[in-house]
């Protein structure tokens, strides 16, 4: 029985070197695969704590309940325009919050890149407006088109967002 051991240990130990070379390449390999998979926070492009504060505490009411979420008792049926209200809901409920925010005091110096990233809220909620349209019309081809308008207006969103620590923010 102690056989297959013996002759099992002795095979490890003679190929002990390829062996360590392979687990040093998987070691690296994993180590890279974790580098460019880390979390990096932006650096900050502001510095307004009032505005930070205040965005916060209206994201955190607000933008959680516009998030998607599939329920269970939805069908296939009528999916696309079901999708579609509810795209529209979620749009003018985002409207409603960026128009709150807009009316939050921003020091001066900060004025610029705030606007510019509410002008990337409007953009994003154009592009889910027009792909509310496009399911409406029931065309794959169509709304295939313009599904991806909405992700460079969020992934500025979301930049800005977590550079200034303002991550409940990101739609």
């Amino acid at each position: 029985m102690r056989d297959w051991i013996t002759w099992f240990a002795r095979g490890l130990w003679k190929r002990r070197r390829s062996i360590q070379i392979l687990i040093g390449i998987t070691a690296a390999f994993i180590l890279l695969v974790l580098w460019q998979n880390r979390d990096v926070r932006p650096a900050r492009t502001m510095t307004d704590p009032q505005f930070e504060r205040a965005s916060i505490t209206i994201c955190e009411k607000s933008i959680p309940s516009l998030r998607a979420v599939r329920r269970e008792d939805e069908t296939e049926a009528d999916l696309e325009k079901e999708t579609a209200r509810e795209v529209d809901r979620v749009a003018t409920k985002l409207e409603a919050v960026v128009a709150q925010l807009r009316g939050l005091e921003v020091r001066p110096q900060n004025e610029k890149q705030v606007a510019d990233w509410f002008s990337h809220f409007d953009d994003y909620i154009l592009a889910g407006r027009h792909y509310a349209d496009a399911l409406r019309t029931g065309k794959d081809k169509l709304y295939n088109q313009v599904d991806d308008e909405g992700v460079e207006p969020l992934m500025a969103i979301s930049k800005f967002a977590r550079a200034n620590r303002i991550d409940a923010c990101i739609p």
